[in-house]
């Protein structure tokens, strides 16, 4: 408060009941105003702090909040204000010997600092009434304190493989940490997507809290390359397992697989957390023996059969001929080839193969063929 000249801070103590005269109009600040039927000056309590308007060049003093915050901890407990006219700002607070210790923050431009403000963990805010602006309240001259969060998110819904880190300059220490779950350490692991809140207090006494996000990642399969004649997929997953036309295919669990007939193939993949993803179909189209060109003419017989088949094939032009034979899943069981030729007939031994189903693969320059023969 003040009123031509001076204008003063005034402390009273918490456990005070209140009605404390502080000697107004008798005094002003430590100064005689207007004494008529006044006492003495030591009668009333006398400011902490006053200041000359004509020596500062303020005419009203803005009164502010004790700093409680964590962010600046060489202002934490020291009572910030400001002046309306000059821009100055001062910090005040009990001196350790007694008495008050008191310093100019600053003197910044005449914004005409009209009120504080503190928000809820106890950092300052400033109203400026010539702009019609709230700023924060901050300090440049000493250590600030922030803690910093590094998280690494849940690779995916259910993998639990979310983390949080904490780390803070040295500045307030020791820092005491409490999570919602009443864990107290740096660092949580093991972390489901979700919001994760704390409290802590410096110590100098301040309490804040936080929030720290944890996201969920998004695991995407790979997309299908074609080679030639094989689908492929990057190596490095747990596990794979491929599919035509939304059918599991028994067996097809390698991160390449040969297809033999036409249909939509796609592939589901698991990584490390556990995550499953399943790929976009990719489409296949293989020409069927039924489709043969009048070039090229083969069969086969008997199929079923028990424990050997024959093959037979006619060109019309000698040249490069392969056969290879697939179990269900892509894998090959027997493999033979032929160069320069333009008629075969051949007996295949078969009696060491499981029973069940099997592809059969026909190469040439003409093109692919494949059949389907069954042991039994």
């Amino acid at each position: 408060m003040g009123q031509e000249e001076w204008e003063e801070i005034d402390f009273q103590p918490a456990g005070s009941p209140g009605g404390l005269n502080y000697g107004w109009r008798c005094y002003e600040g430590t100064h005689a105003y207007n004494t008529n039927s006044c006492g003495p000056i030591g009668n009333y309590i006398p400011p902490v702090y006053d200041y000359s308007q004509t020596v500062t060049g303020g005419c009203s003093v803005t009164g502010g909040y004790v700093y409680r915050g964590c962010a600046y901890p060489n202002l934490w407990g020291y009572y910030l204000f400001a002046d309306y006219c000059n821009g100055q700002f001062w910090a005040i607070a009990p001196s350790d010997v007694g008495g008050w210790q008191v310093q100019t923050l600053s003197n910044l431009a005449n914004l005409q600092y009209t009120s504080f403000g503190e928000n809820y963990v106890g950092e300052l805010f400033v109203t400026a009434h010539s702009q019609g602006k709230i700023y924060r309240v901050t300090e440049t001259s000493g250590p600030s304190f922030a803690i910093d969060a590094t998280v690494q998110d849940e690779t995916c819904e259910g993998a639990g493989d979310g983390a949080i880190a904490l780390s803070w300059p040295p500045v307030n220490e020791p820092l005491e940490l409490l999570w919602e779950n009443q864990d107290t350490s740096a660092m949580l692991d093991s972390l489901v997507a979700g919001t994760y809140c704390a409290t802590y207090s410096g110590g100098n006494g301040c309490q804040s809290s936080l929030c720290v996000e944890v996201g969920q990642g998004v695991f995407e399969a790979p997309d299908i390359q074609w080679n030639d004649t094989i689908l492929a997929v990057p190596a490095g997953f747990v596990s794979y397992q491929w599919y035509l036309d939304g059918t599991l295919i028994e067996g097809a669990q390698d991160s390449t697989f040969m297809p033999l007939i036409t249909g939509a193939y796609s592939v589901e993949v698991t990584n490390d957390a556990g995550c499953l993803a399943g790929s976009s179909p990719f489409t296949v189209v293989i020409n069927n023996v039924r489709e043969q060109s009048g070039d090229v003419s083969w069969n086969i017989s008997p199929n079923p059969f028990s424990t050997s088949w024959d093959f037979f094939l006619e060109m019309k032009k000698a040249g490069h001929v392969d056969l290879e034979v697939f179990q269900l899943n892509g894998l090959s069981v027997w493999r033979q080839s032929w160069k320069n030729t333009s008629r075969i007939e051949s007996r295949i031994d078969a009696n060491a193969w499981p029973k069940g189903a099997y592809w059969v693969r026909l190469s040439t320059e003409k093109g692919q063929w494949t059949d389907q023969i069954l042991k039994q």
